[in-house]
């Protein structure tokens, strides 16, 4: 779709360009942010040999498991829940944040989770035009964010949280420091690479 294209490249021109090397591996890949299914639908065909993890606050979402897709309901902010996730399910070759788009929130899941990302795997948060926004108006019209009323909507007053976390994980590989060794800025999304 237009919201998911720019210059001509969709969100999966450019997943493709990463993703590719892992297509018919057994891998574990994550998603936070199930909604109507479509994506995982997706991923369980581009990758056949992956074993698929969804995560979302409607549960609803639990008529999409397949057998080789699970799904559990619960937030990305609840610390326990997403611990326990890792837990679970983790290691993991892939995590793909689309979840709520609340700065807080994609911050929060990404210290919880990108330890758990495997050496050579992908650690992505997408639709980031919405970090600069006040998301209170889609209380009204998007799916689940009347789950998350306790959460502040206004992105534009934590845009800067999230800059901070990726400058900083930039400043460590300049360093050398980081447990990254890449991080690509593409239209509305950040691909980390482990």
């Amino acid at each position: 779709d237009q919201h998911h294209t720019f210059k001509g490249e969709t969100y999966f021109d450019v997943y493709e360009k990463y993703f590719s090397i892992l297509k018919d591996k057994e891998i574990t890949f994550l998603e936070f942010g199930v909604r109507d299914g479509a994506s995982l639908a997706t991923w369980l065909e581009y990758f056949p040999n992956a074993r698929l993890v969804g995560i979302d606050i409607q549960p609803e979402c639990k008529r999409f498991v397949h057998d080789r897709l699970s799904i559990e309901i619960g937030s990305q902010n609840d610390p326990a829940f997403v611990k326990n996730i890792c837990e679970k399910y983790g290691p993991f070759d892939i995590v793909l944040d689309d979840a709520s788009h609340i700065n807080e929130l994609s911050i929060a899941s990404f210290n919880l989770v990108s330890s758990t990302v495997k050496d050579g795997g992908f650690y992505i948060i997408e639709d980031l035009r919405n970090s600069y926004e006040d998301l209170t108006e889609d209380v009204k019209h998007w799916p689940g964010m009347h789950l998350n009323v306790d959460t502040c909507f206004d992105n534009s007053k934590t845009r800067k949280d999230l800059d901070s976390l990726l400058l900083g994980i930039v400043k460590d590989l300049d360093y050398r420091a980081s447990d990254f060794r890449s991080v690509n800025f593409h239209s509305q999304m950040v691909i980390l690479q482990k």
